[in-house]
């Protein structure tokens, strides 16, 4: 009950000062002003002065995820309900435009390499990722199936060959004895399943003949 009254106070603390002309003034300055190297420099320095405070922020990281998960799902719940996907449109594809896509894929690929090198170094974190992946992880890949089907098919309506540049592409940077190892895993997985593969391979075949040779 206490947790619940110091909430609500926050939040009109937080109305007020929002309304405020003065703090919206402040809040666009500051975030204009922005330098995005800032935050590479703020992490070198504290790790070269002292790596124990440095360590004592990031303990704090997975309160500050969930923080920055929660906010994002209800940004994008507030967006979607209170205003035209015209004006969303615009206003999102400003902002993708102002993003540095060579600073995120740098993030993405140091990221990447960090994860890999404690996979190998950690049994136990792969242990654990296996238990995961057993017990949760077939719902969380339906849903994330589900959802990329209907993009896919959101897309491919307007633009048959879209994946089909976008697969071309990708298979170009592939490492091909991995995918290959992965894909015979995954086969041997599926066709352990009751499925009704010929009827799905027929569809295959014959949707291919059409896109090849027109209607049948």
């Amino acid at each position: 009950m206490h947790s619940d009254s110091l909430t609500h106070n926050r939040s009109g603390i937080i109305k007020g000062i929002i309304r405020s002309p003065l703090f919206k003034d402040i809040l666009r300055t500051n975030l204009n002003e922005v330098d995005p190297h800032t935050g590479s420099s703020f992490v070198k320095t504290l790790m070269g002065e002292d790596p124990e405070v440095f360590f004592g922020l990031i303990s704090s990281l997975p309160m500050f995820i969930n923080v920055l998960v929660k906010a994002s799902t209800e940004f994008a719940v507030q967006l979607k309900d209170k205003y035209p996907p015209e004006m969303l449109k615009a206003f999102l594809t400003s902002l993708y435009d102002d993003i540095d896509k060579d600073a995120l894929r740098q993030c993405g690929k140091a990221w990447a390499e960090l994860a890999a090198s404690q996979w190998k170094a950690s049994p136990e974190l792969r242990q654990a990722a296996t238990g995961f992946l057993l017990s949760s992880g077939p719902k969380i890949k339906a849903g994330a199936i589900n959802g990329l089907a209907r993009l896919i098919n959101a897309i491919t309506q307007n633009n048959p060959q879209a994946f089909s540049t976008f697969i071309t592409q990708v298979l170009r940077n592939i490492d091909g004895e991995e995918v290959g190892k992965a894909t015979h895993t995954l086969a041997g997985a599926f066709l352990d399943q009751n499925w009704h593969l010929t009827s799905w391979t027929w569809n295959l075949v014959r949707n291919r003949i059409k896109k090849r040779f027109g209607k049948m």
